[in-house]
């Protein structure tokens, strides 16, 4: 599932084929509205979807019931990367869609001044965009040590993980865990999605340890405690896939 356009006003659960036969439920669970049009649908109820995308994880855990259960799996990436990653982004994506996305401005001021502007700055707000997230709070009100503990805890609890520094282990975990490995779209979707990518975009990586990477890795100082404590579990994780070894999966990819 992912969102469709053209489907809000339907009354009933439909699957729809678009992209290349590819077959979605026709909710949107990309949107507050979408999810709770979902819980309304049955969509958990009707075990169509293997998969559903979303920003929002505690409003879609609303529509699973002790008798349809969800499991929640993410790729997690160091938000230092992350951060320099979407600044190039957003300096260059001339063709997204969405107002604000765009901002060519960005490629004249330079990641380093644009750390130290004191207003709109969209890559740190309260250093923790994954926390906030996972907790359903704003990205403005600062958090505390207890909110991220309360977000190791969910992540602990619920989450299956995966690092996006150990893309191809990661997505052999999520494989084996649902069920996808033996998919025959699989190889396809491996070459297509992991060693291709989507949406990818070249740009220059920090020097870890440098004074503009120390910079933004203390204003982001929750997501780092979170991404810390995520690849910890990657690694404790392991032990629920005692068959997979590391020349099963390849390389890791930065």
């Amino acid at each position: 599932q992912v969102g469709l356009d053209g489907h809000e006003q339907d009354t009933s659960l439909q699957i729809v084929e678009r992209f290349q036969g590819q077959k979605f439920v026709n909710v949107d669970t990309t949107k507050l509205e979408g999810i709770a049009r979902a819980k309304k649908l049955g969509f958990a109820q009707s075990q169509w979807a293997d998969i559903a995308f979303t920003p929002f994880p505690k409003n879609l855990a609303d529509i699973f019931t002790p008798r349809h259960k969800g499991r929640f799996f993410a790729l997690f990436r160091h938000p230092v990367d992350r951060a320099v990653s979407l600044f190039s982004h957003r300096s260059k994506a001339s063709w997204e869609k969405k107002e604000g996305v765009y901002m060519p401005e960005l490629q004249e001021i330079g990641l380093e001044n644009y750390l130290k502007e004191e207003h709109g700055n969209f890559l740190v707000d309260n250093g923790g965009y994954m926390v906030s997230l996972i907790l359903d709070k704003d990205r403005i009100t600062p958090l505390t040590e207890a909110d991220i503990r309360a977000a190791k805890e969910i992540l602990r609890v619920k989450f299956l993980v995966g690092l996006t520094s150990r893309i191809e282990e990661s997505v052999e975990r999520f494989d084996r865990y649902f069920g996808w490995s033996n998919m025959r779209e699989r190889e396809q979707c491996g070459d297509k999605f992991i060693h291709g990518g989507k949406n990818v975009g070249s740009y220059e990586k920090l020097e870890e340890g440098s004074d503009i990477w120390n910079t933004i890795a203390e204003a982001l100082a929750p997501d780092i405690q979170l991404y810390e404590y995520a690849a910890q579990l990657f690694e404790e994780q392991r032990q629920y896939f005692p068959n997979l070894s590391h020349s099963q999966v390849g390389d890791n990819v930065n």
